[in-house]
C-alpha cells in the first residue's frame, strides 16, 4: 500500500516552513533550492516540483516567465511574496497595473497554452491555502514586499561588526636545509650568472 503524500495543497507546504523575519524557510533542504519529490501529486498537477513556484501559482497568479527572481536574502525563503517573475514579464504586468487592468491576469501569450500547462481553475482553488494563520501571514508578506518584491527590507550590515576580519599570518617556516659544504661565494656566483643570461 502506497504511503500518502506528504505535500497535497499550499496550507501543507507552508506549515512545513518556518517563519523568520519575513521569510518562509524550507525545513531541513538537502537541495539549492527548495524542492519536493517530481512524484508528488501536487508536483504532477503543477508540472513543478520547486516549492517557490508552486506557492506562486497557488498564492498569486499561474507566472508567465519560466523562472522566478528571488528578492530576499534566503537561499531557503518559499515565501511566494518574496519571488516576482523575470523583468521583461514584470514591466508588461506593471504597464496593465498603470492602465487599470488587473495585473494578475493571464498575459496574451498565456492565453493559448492555459490548458496545457495547468489545471482548471476549479482544481487550483482546492490546492490554495485556506487556514486564516497562513491567510494573515501571505496578507503582511504582499503587504510589505508589493507588487515588484522591490519593498522587502534589506538589512544593512551593523555599523560596530566588522566586515572583514583579517587572521596575523604566520611566517613560513622553510623545510628546505642548506647544506653544509656550499660556500657563500657560491651563492654569489650563481646570481651573477642569472644576471648574465639574457
Amino acid at each position: 500500500m502506497a504511503r500518502p503524500a506528504k505535500y497535497k495543497n499550499a496550507d501543507d507546504l507552508i506549515r512545513h516552513t518556518t517563519p523568520y523575519d519575513g521569510c518562509f524557510n524550507w525545513h531541513e533542504s538537502t537541495m539549492p533550492t527548495p524542492v519536493v519529490s517530481p512524484f508528488n501529486p501536487l508536483a504532477q498537477t503543477l508540472g513543478t516540483n520547486s516549492v517557490p513556484r508552486i506557492l506562486f501559482i497557488l498564492c498569486r497568479h499561474l507566472p508567465a516567465s519560466t523562472r522566478l527572481v528571488r528578492r530576499c536574502k534566503s537561499p531557503l525563503c518559499v515565501n511566494p511574496y518574496h519571488y516576482t517573475e523575470a523583468g521583461n514579464v514584470l514591466k508588461q504586468r506593471t504597464a496593465l497595473a498603470l492602465s487599470g487592468q488587473d495585473p494578475h491576469v493571464l498575459l496574451p501569450h498565456q492565453e493559448s497554452t492555459r490548458h496545457i500547462k495547468y489545471p482548471s481553475d476549479e482544481v487550483l482553488d482546492a490546492l490554495r491555502p485556506v487556514l486564516p494563520e497562513h491567510l494573515a501571514m501571505l496578507a503582511v508578506s504582499a503587504n510589505m514586499a508589493g507588487f515588484d518584491g522591490k519593498k522587502i527590507e534589506v538589512k544593512l550590515p551593523d555599523p560596530d561588526v566588522p566586515v572583514l576580519v583579517l587572521k596575523k599570518r604566520e611566517a613560513p617556516v622553510s623545510t628546505e636545509k642548506p647544506s653544509e659544504d656550499e660556500d657563500i661565494d657560491d651563492f654569489f656566483d650563481l646570481i651573477e650568472r642569472s644576471l648574465d643570461q639574457p
